[in-house]
């Protein structure tokens, strides 16, 4: 199960979930609407300084990041940064974040 309170995503180890990414254009005070050619790109890394591979990066094509089993289940339970990037085809980038990612403990560790 995924949930998000206060910018925080909280998630089982190993659980596929869906994270709806809500996009506004502040510039027009608008909800933004993704583009051909757009896409979000989810990173989670140790902590936001860490500067090398993240431990996690998804990207979608979507205003909405899937999760897989496969994406989370080698990794160590605990509570890590994650941040999320908007490249649009017209080559700007926003990103939302950084904010804490829970990688939550499973039991049946398959």
């Amino acid at each position: 199960m995924i949930s998000l309170k206060k910018g925080a995503v909280t998630l089982v180890r190993g659980d596929t979930a869906v994270l709806n990414v809500a996009l506004h254009d502040n510039t027009l005070d608008k909800d933004y609407e993704m583009n051909e050619g757009d896409k979000l790109v989810f990173t989670v890394r140790e902590d936001a300084g860490d500067t090398g591979a993240p431990l996690l990066q998804i990207e979608s094509s979507q205003p909405r990041i899937f999760f897989k089993h496969e994406d989370t289940k080698d990794l160590e339970a605990g509570r890590y940064v994650y941040d999320i990037c908007l490249f649009t085809s017209l080559g700007m980038v926003q990103t939302i974040g950084p904010a804490a990612f829970i990688l939550k403990q499973d039991v049946n560790h398959d």
